[in-house]
């Protein structure tokens, strides 16, 4: 396996890095999957899932959030931003210098939880970017589409954490035990998708929920049964958002799913064959004509 980091500079002049991970062999489709992380997670976490996918010959990249991890920049009262920037700024321009290095790879992104959800507003804003799209554990926060305590449970902890962000100008989730430290910016655009079901993205030049209902691309769709943080029928209201798309693969792993050795939201990085079995399942049957 040959690993190594690039910096990017991007237009804003803030920098990140991205990690590659090249096998010896290619997949004889040449994949390469770039994966972009849930809330507060470095990329680091992913490097154990990485070494997987390589180890199955398919080419990665990990990458930080914006504010996380090898990124220039910190959440503050002074420094803010949300989901537009980290759309149309960090994910075009790290897809953009893979792109570039690897002009012959079928590009998948797969987005973890929050990665996964602002990968598919991406997806809908740049439909020939990327050539297919993981979401793992990734749903809508969209209270009214929660079920029972957990929907109260959920009401409550946005209505915690936007206030937070609001009072202090951003939000220490590495001290409250949800998140990281999140921009004001982060909060406020996942909190009103929570109150009011739609991705309506401040200082937004675009129709976000016009471009989800437009995503053709294949996508595949993975939740895990115990799941608090992604479950079930929260996972269904994001993917209903996807009305045209003819491709899209759901799976739920049940308990009793010989593909779950006991998954929860996180656990499958450190553990990944059998995640990794599914998405190969999937990239070799499921996802022919991308």
């Amino acid at each position: 396996m040959n690993r190594k980091q690039l910096e990017l500079t991007f237009s804003d002049d803030t920098r990140n890095k991205i990690t590659i991970f090249e096998p010896q062999q290619p997949d004889e489709k040449n994949t390469l999957i770039a994966i972009f992380p849930a809330m507060g997670v470095r990329a680091s976490f992913y490097e154990s899932f990485a070494a997987e996918l390589v180890s199955r010959n398919i080419a990665t990249v990990i990458t930080d959030h914006r504010g996380h991890g090898n990124s220039s920049i910190r959440p503050s009262r002074s420094v803010s931003f949300g989901y537009q920037e980290m759309i149309t700024i960090d994910y075009v321009e790290t897809i953009a210098n893979i792109r570039q290095l690897f002009p012959a790879k079928k590009i998948v992104l797969l987005g973890h939880s929050l990665g996964g959800k602002i990968g598919s507003l991406f997806a809908g804003r740049y439909p020939q970017a990327i050539d297919g799209l993981i979401l793992l554990t990734s749903c809508s926060v969209y209270q009214k589409a929660w079920r029972g305590w957990a929907r109260w449970k959920l009401k409550l902890a946005v209505a915690i954490i936007r206030w937070t962000a609001e009072v202090l100008g951003f939000y220490p989730g590495h001290r409250m035990g949800f998140g990281g430290l999140e921009s004001r910016g982060v909060i406020r655009d996942w909190s009103r998708q929570s109150r009011c079901g739609d991705y309506i993205v401040d200082n937004a030049d675009f129709d976000y929920e016009a471009g989800l209902r437009e995503i053709k691309i294949p996508v595949l769709a993975i939740s895990v049964a115990g799941d608090t943080l992604a479950p079930k029928f929260a996972v269904d209201h994001l993917l209903g958002k996807f009305e045209k798309n003819q491709q899209l693969t759901q799976i739920h792993l049940a308990k009793n799913d010989p593909r779950n050795p006991g998954y929860d939201h996180f656990n499958w990085a450190k553990n990944p064959q059998k995640m990794v079995d599914v998405i190969l399942d999937w990239l070799n049957v499921g996802n022919d004509e991308s």
